[in-house]
């Protein structure tokens, strides 16, 4: 449902993430992303910079893994 639901780019951020709690297996997350945020060229930078900070949290370092 909320992958298929439309971005009023008047009122909302063009990005929404949501959490699903799997119980005892991991979670889930699912990034919907409106093309006017996140481009075919930027795609890769994204994640690549999503990947790291999530590595950097579950090693327990803080936010500044991803500072310039």
């Amino acid at each position: 449902a909320e992958a298929g639901r439309v971005f009023d780019l008047a009122a909302e951020i063009p990005v929404r993430a949501v959490v699903f709690d799997l119980g005892d297996g991991p979670a889930v997350l699912l990034l919907v992303v409106h093309h006017i945020a996140i481009d075919g060229v930027s795609n890769g930078v994204f994640f690549a910079d999503l990947e790291r900070a999530y590595g950097a949290r579950v090693g327990g370092a803080g936010s500044s893994v991803l500072e310039p």
